[in-house]
């Protein structure tokens, strides 16, 4: 008789016990979402901005997109929706005001984590694909945080 007692009073100490680590597990996943929805959007407002860039003439940015947001009208029909930037804190776009075809841009997730990319020019590309670029090449995101690539298993059946 006292056996299922002892089963009907530890159930309760269980069921915490799962609800703890299921919280936990949300959690992590909450937080490794606004990580993975910055880094989308970064790669969205790259590909906006070299949209914008191709397509302009001559192939240069507009002067006045320095400091705006990748939401801005300047970017006309390249510029991503009001609710994409919802799914992060904030976003700079800066023009190098001597070459206005360069840019930095600075995507900040709703954790306070921020993912840079720095667009460094035609001649500099050029260089470093024949070999010659002596520059480093810089660090856009950190590598504990990048989660652009995937991490699958396969199994052979």
């Amino acid at each position: 008789m006292r056996l299922p007692l002892l089963l009907i009073l530890a159930l309760p100490a269980a069921l915490a016990s799962c609800s703890g680590m299921f919280e936990q597990h949300n959690a992590d996943r909450a937080e490794k979402l606004k990580i993975d929805n910055a880094l989308y959007f970064r790669t969205q407002c790259i590909q906006a901005l070299e949209r914008a860039r191709a397509t302009a003439t001559p192939q240069q940015l507009p002067a006045g997109l320095n400091g705006q947001p990748c939401t801005s009208a300047l970017l006309g029909d390249y510029s991503l929706s009001q609710e994409m930037g919802d799914t992060i804190r904030s976003s700079v776009i800066t023009l190098d005001p001597n070459r206005l075809s360069d840019y930095t841009l600075t995507v900040t997730s709703l954790n306070g984590k921020t993912f840079s990319y720095v667009d460094r020019g035609d001649a500099e590309a050029a260089a470093e694909q024949e070999g010659t670029y002596t520059g480093t090449a810089p660090d856009v995101v950190s590598e504990d945080t990048d989660s652009s690539t995937l991490n699958v298993d396969q199994q052979t059946p």
